[in-house]
């Protein structure tokens, strides 16, 4: 079977599912990639049998051949798939890719931080003046691609190494509802901290103890092992393979995670 991803655009998620097909080993599956412009040609000499694909708003990858397509956009059709619906029956939840962890002890300061966010820290409002306060001598790291003038903006980060920053911070923090951040931080040992809008006593409180008296936490319902077992890239490639019919591909799925995630 030979299996061609399309990438229309550069999208995360899309990235890592598709990546999940470069680890099967097996010769019954041949894999293809291509992104930009739709050759025909191309596409006609690989003949393959399945396209998975983003093109936003196609119910259907663009071919008058007779070939299951996957969409992995916010279309309606039976083989689409979204990040976004969660009313969709084929919604895909938040998910973990693997990513490195360990640092050289030549890159470590890099990492290293007593509190670190990614994304904009100005939701935070009063405890971003805690967190920026010189007085408090917090180490406080955070990462967006919109420049801020605050104290601990460290420009961009490239995802690739957010596990990295996580896990040499005390404390990372993360929104209650950011179900993407909370799963990363804890697949690579992070600290975590909920901001839920209103908490900043007790998140005061949570940074002070984690920075001075290294306290660690937990958050209810997010365990490592269970997110291994049921939140990765490869799990959402399996669940879209196993639902378009496409068992035997799912089944080497998850054989490619056992030996990506050291499962067994």
């Amino acid at each position: 079977m030979k299996i061609l991803c399309y990438r229309s655009s550069s999208e995360f998620h899309f990235e890592s599912i598709i990546s999940c097909l470069s680890n099967i080993n097996s010769p019954k599956f041949q894999i293809g990639y291509l992104s930009g412009e739709i050759n025909l040609k191309s596409i006609s000499d690989f003949s393959p049998d399945v396209i998975i694909h983003n093109i936003q708003g196609s119910e259907k990858f663009p071919v008058k051949e007779n070939i299951i397509s996957i969409n992995i956009n916010e279309t309606k059709g039976k083989n689409s798939f979204s990040f976004k619906d969660k009313s969709s029956s084929n919604f895909l939840k938040p998910f973990v890719t693997l990513k490195q962890v360990h640092v050289d002890d030549a890159e470590i300061e890099k990492f290293k931080s007593d509190v670190v966010y990614i994304g904009s820290p100005t939701i935070f409002k009063d405890l971003l003046s805690f967190l920026t306060s010189e007085k408090n001598d917090i180490r406080f790291k955070f990462f967006t691609h919109v420049p801020h003038n605050i104290n601990g903006y460290c420009g961009m980060c490239d995802s690739k190494e957010y596990f990295k920053f996580y896990n040499n911070a005390k404390a990372s923090l993360v929104r209650e509802n950011d179900i993407q951040r909370i799963m990363d931080i804890v697949i690579s040992d992070g600290n975590p901290i909920l901001f839920t809008g209103s908490n900043y006593d007790e998140c005061i409180t949570l940074i002070k103890d984690a920075v001075n008296k290294n306290i660690r936490y937990s958050i209810d319902g997010y365990k490592r092992e269970d997110i291994i077992k049921n939140d990765t890239s490869f799990d959402r490639a399996y669940q879209i393979f196993r639902t378009v019919g496409l068992n035997k591909l799912a089944e080497e799925i998850i054989k490619a995670k056992n030996l990506h995630w050291n499962t067994k």
